[in-house]
């Protein structure tokens, strides 16, 4: 049956919209409390199926298991307390007899001050809920566990006389169907099982090739062909960690007041491609809940614990953060309940639970298995620990997998090395920087002697003055003219913008009034250049700069005021940092100066050290930003090619080296008081032959662990973002917490009287020999035989995605007041399915959508069944409103925007501009560019004081608790949305534009929109009306051409369009707009 083709009637694209034509068709998610049989007085009752959903509605909040609020001291939850006797020996029931029974007596009576429930409860018992009990007390009163609570059993098939079944689904679904006296209907047309199929396994919309390819293939394997195809596909982990986020409230931002932002996405990503490599469930589950404690684990496996990290954090000043830590627990215990178990247990945190067994201390028990993670009660940003570093790149990823297995290797030698020799020799060990920066490598290390360097270093030193060093020679420049003022090496050292750099020289004073600069600049891998500033006259100097108007480059020097300087510049003064020490004092011995940087971009990176002691300093400048890359520029000693050749005068340079690292403090002592020769090999009187032997095999070693290190340490500070993740408290660093039962919740009033230990609630028995009492254990039970729940739980969800409602519409709540199965047989043969194929996702899933169940047509020729008005029982194909993801990714799907990478960084497309700051405490929206606008909705950026307004209209979960199940509304709003949103504006503008440029036509090009949103041709009818509204539109866009204009400007995405075809486009535009108002369109049929 088409859906009528609703039109606007004036071409407005503004606030205008027909709430017709976002009327979904789909049906209500509501479901009666009751799935049992028809009731018949003479068929057994079953407590659990049909008793007990009436005394948990209408009795168990007084007279059940919460001792705090019971009345009467009855406890109808019990059958030993139900059948005890009161004081006049009267029975609240008796089995065999309803007539002797208080609990009938009460139920009957008509006296306000004696019926049950009472009047003032505003709750009444239906006469065929009375004969329900009746019957039931009359067979005996037999009490059973509540049915989520029995192991699940795997049901014989329904013996069924009828082809119509095309897998075991359908048995029991069709005898469910025969017992409500009612039939199938036909099978879907293949157009339509297809776009049903796209939805529901990738969450867009099959492209009109897609659909034309799926069309043609006739062979018998065609369906399960397009499934296998679909199951394959990237966009099935997307679309399926879309709901998995939703129920772990996942968002980018920590919530509460500040909201500030967080980086939770690695952890996103993980649960994509779980989903598409098909993990299996049960270990999928056991790594999101204790993936830190599995034996030696991957940093994936880490990066799965943010799953419990999701919750939102507060940084707020003046909190008290053992409050807020009891908070982030209680989160993770509703979390993992509400996912795993189906159970509420936020209900147990003040109070025994009033419907489920479920006591106060049994929430408590819960509450020790999180309550020794090493997570602290305010938040601290993008570093609220735990944390660890994550690599979005696999060849970043595998570097640093590489790097820390080569750290660990050579510490162990060292390790055993340093046990095993004296400690004379370790006490002359340098660290690895320093080993491997004294070597004579270009560009590196600079001796200033002739006999040795002067070609290593490609300088010229016979224009120079040599006169004695520290080591060897040095260097020092003549005012007199006989020497030049400054000279330059062709080779410098390469370090990168990101990379840290250190720079060692010694340096004296002499006698006479000679100059000695020296200029360097070592060069980073991302371009940025580091420069070492001086001033005149009994300094040094070491520079390189671009050009004498930006200076753009570094600067190491000692000015007048005998004050070394450090200088890192992109364009001075406005993008520079510079750092100044003290004075330091005169002296004609030998000095050591080493400086370095870290390569963070601020002045708090640098470090001045004189003699092996760190410098007080002050911050001159602070801004630096952009590239500082040199060029061309080479190595200059004593000035920069725009600076004056004599400006430095009177000082004597030796030994200066560089290196592409910071050193500890220690360290550098060392540097300071130590001759180098003996590492070099080359002098080797500075040590005895026998010590520098060992010498040379510990730091050969303690090199490649110092490289591997800093490799490491420079991946995690520049290619890498912090994930939250789960870690408990080491007991040899800090104290296990003893977990005491909260009295009414609250962490001040903790009751010590009894500690209690990580356990299951005790209504399922107690963890036991390989259920370790910790994270892991509770997830080995959950993937146990011996707990009842969770795979009946998945295999709920699943059935809920692939059909709109669960067996158990509550898909949150498998508890007493959670709704009853509406196939309870078949959902216990689905988990036991499930379990059965070693968890299979994928396998359960396409084992529905093969099903005959799933592939009925949900047209309604006859009218609604009056037997099952809201489809319960499945006797047609379901009918739902796509997602508010859906819906926007089919939209950018149809108008070929889509851009469909994997993974990475949240983005923000298109918002009203100011919501944040309206809103939000602090922050402003800044708008993504190029593909960010239009990749999938599951990777826009999410922050949980404002949302993303687009989906939160369409129902999407605020992501401020775990949703397991979204509410369906139906507003004018969203009909507004979808004719003024600039994403949905720009998509439409975009179709019409290709529909223009694809086909020729105005029927053609009407029908390339129809077939883009809709995945079919248009009637002959609906043509016709079409063409009506198009030549409508396309006259008032002639009459007024800066409308048109307007109109194909809205988006980012730029179309080039002449004025020559304004108009025709910008109809087809509006006309586009009004198909994407279409029921058909934002409906999932």
């Amino acid at each position: 049956m088409r859906v009528r083709l609703y039109l606007l009637t004036k071409p407005i694209w503004v606030a205008i919209a027909y709430i017709g034509l976002v009327a979904c068709n789909s049906e209500q998610q509501t479901q009666s409390s009751v799935f049992g049989e028809s009731f018949n007085p003479n068929e057994s009752i079953s407590y659990s199926l049909q008793v007990k959903p009436i005394l948990s509605d209408r009795c168990f909040a007084c007279h059940g298991q919460d001792a705090d609020n019971r009345k009467a001291d009855l406890q109808l939850h019990s059958p030993e307390m139900a059948y005890k006797k009161f004081k006049d020996g009267s029975q609240a029931i008796v089995p065999g007899n309803a007539e002797l029974s208080v609990v009938y007596q009460r139920l009957i009576s008509e006296d306000p001050d004696y019926i049950m429930p009472p009047p003032s409860s505003h709750t009444t018992v239906t006469q065929q809920e009375i004969q329900i009990i009746k019957a039931w007390i009359d067979q005996g009163a037999e009490y059973e566990k509540h049915w989520a609570y029995i192991p699940p059993k795997k049901a014989a098939l329904p013996k069924i006389e009828s082809d119509w079944p095309s897998n075991d689904i359908d048995f029991f679904t069709l005898r469910k169907m025969q017992q409500k006296g009612l039939t199938p209907t036909q099978t879907s047309d293949k157009a339509t099982l297809i776009r049903r199929a796209f939805i529901d396994v990738t969450g867009v919309i099959p492209t009109a090739e897609q659909m034309d390819k799926y069309l043609r293939d006739d062979s018998e394997n065609a369906y399960e062909t397009l499934l296998e195809d679909l199951f394959a596909s990237p966009r099935y982990g997307e679309k399926m960690a879309s709901y998995w986020l939703e129920l772990a409230r996942y968002g980018d931002t920590d919530g509460y007041q500040n909201d500030g932002p967080r980086n939770m996405w690695p952890w996103r990503d993980w649960v994509i491609n779980a989903f598409n490599e098909n993990m299996p469930f049960d270990q999928f589950m056991t790594e999101q809940l204790a993936g830190d404690l599995l034996s030696n684990p991957s940093k994936s496996q880490i990066i799965a614990t943010g799953f419990n990290r999701n919750t939102s954090l507060n940084n707020e000043g003046g909190i008290i953060p053992e409050e807020f830590r009891v908070e982030y627990i209680a989160d993770k215990i509703d979390v993992t309940s509400t996912t795993f178990l189906g159970q509420t247990m936020a209900c147990a945190r003040c109070h025994d639970h009033k419907y489920d067994p479920l006591s106060q201390r049994d929430y408590y028990r819960m509450f020790a298995f999180f309550n020794n993670t090493a997570e602290t009660g305010k938040a601290n940003g993008l570093t609220s620990k735990p944390y660890v570093h994550y690599y979005a790149e696999d060849e970043n990823r595998q570097l640093a997998e590489r790097l820390i297995k080569k750290i660990n290797a050579i510490g162990s030698d060292l390790k055993i090395f340093e046990n095993q020799n004296d400690v004379q020799y370790k006490s002359s060990s340098f660290d690895k920087a320093l080993v491997d920066s004294l070597s004579h490598d270009k560009g590196r290390y600079f001796a200033f002697d002739k006999r040795y360097n002067s070609k290593n270093e490609n300088i010229d030193l016979a224009n120079t003055l040599i006169v004695p060093g520290k080591y060897g020679n040095a260097l020092r420049f003549s005012a007199s003219g006989k020497y030049t003022g400054f000279l330059q090496s062709r080779h410098r050292p390469s370090f990168k913008n990101n990379q840290a750099i250190g720079v060692s020289l010694w340096t004296r004073s002499p006698t006479d009034d000679e100059l000695a600069i020296l200029d360097s600049i070592p060069e980073y891998q991302d371009k940025t250049a580091v420069k070492l500033n001086s001033a005149p006259s009994k300094g040094f100097k070491l520079a390189s700069m671009l050009s004498h108007t930006t200076n753009r480059g570094f600067d190491l020097s000692l000015n007048l005021q005998n004050q070394l300087e450090f200088t890192v510049i992109n364009a001075w003064p406005e993008s520079a940092l510079k750092v100044v020490s003290h004075s330091l004092p005169e002296d004609n011995a030998w000095q050591h100066v080493y400086v370095q940087y870290d390569g963070n971009g601020k002045a708090s990176g640098v470090g001045l050290f004189l003699n092996g002691k760190k410098l007080q300093s002050k911050v001159i400048q602070d801004n630096l930003s952009g590239d500082t890359d040199p060029g061309w520029t080479r190595l200059n000693f004593g000035a920069t090619p725009f600076s004056e050749p004599n400006k430095y005068r009177g000082r004597d340079i030796d030994e200066v080296r560089f290196f592409e690292t910071t050193l500890n403090e220690k360290t550098v002592a060392q540097l300071a008081s130590l001759s180098p020769w003996g590492l070099e090999g080359n002098r080797n009187e500075a040590y005895p032959t026998e010590q520098l032997s060992s010498n040379k095999l510990y730091l050969s070693e303690k090199s490649e662990y110092f490289i591997a290190q800093e490799k490491q340490q420079r991946l995690e500070g520049y290619h890498s973002v912090v994930a939250m993740v789960m870690q408990d408290v080491a007991p040899t660093e800090d104290p296990v917490r003893p977990t005491y039962l909260l009295s009414r919740g609250d962490y001040s009033q903790p009751e010590k009287s009894e500690i209690l230990q990580a356990n299951i609630p005790s209504y399922f028995g107690d963890l036991q020999g390989e259920y370790p009492q910790n994270r892991l254990g509770l997830a080995k039970w959950l993937a146990s035989d011996d707990n009842p729940l969770t795979a009946r739980v998945m295999v709920n969800r699943l059935w809920q995605i692939i059909f709109g409602r669960g067996i158990v519409t509550t898909s949150e709540n498998f508890g007493n007041q959670g709704e009853l199965p509406s196939h309870p047989k078949l959902l216990d043969w689905l988990a036991i399915e499930f379990k059965q194929s070693g968890w299979d996702v994928k396998y359960m899933m396409k084992l529905m959508m093969l099903s005959s169940t799933y592939r009925q047509s949900s047209d309604i020729p006859g009218g609604i069944t009056p037997n099952d008005p809201e489809n319960i029982f499945l006797a047609r194909g379901t009918r739902a409103r796509m997602s508010a993801e859906a819906i926007r990714d089919s939209t950018l799907q149809a108008s070929g925007l889509l851009v469909d990478e994997l993974g990475g960084p949240s983005v923000k497309p298109y918002q009203p501009d100011g919501l944040w700051e309206a809103i939000a405490a602090k922050g402003t929206y800044q708008q993504s560019s190029g593909k960010g606008l239009y990749r999938r909705s599951i990777y826009s950026y999410w922050k949980r004081t404002v949302g993303v307004p687009s989906m939160t209209l369409f129902d999407a979960s605020t992501k401020d608790y775990c949703v397991s199940r979204r509410q369906s509304t139906n507003t004018p709003l969203q009909a507004l949305l979808l004719l003024n949103d600039p994403q949905y504006v720009e998509a439409a503008r975009v179709l019409a534009h290709k529909a223009y440029e694809h086909t020729s036509g105005s029927e053609q090009r009407i029908n390339y929109i129809a077939r883009s949103l809709l995945n079919r041709d248009l009637g002959s009818e609906e043509m016709q009306e079409l063409l009506r509204f198009y030549d409508e539109v396309n006259q008032e866009f002639i009459t007024d051409p800066e409308r048109a204009r307007a109109l194909l400007n809205v988006g980012a995405y730029n179309s080039e369009i002449t004025n020559e075809y304004q108009a025709d486009i910008a109809a087809y535009a509006v006309l586009s707009s009004a198909v994407m108002n279409l029921s058909e369109f934002i409906t999932r049929q």
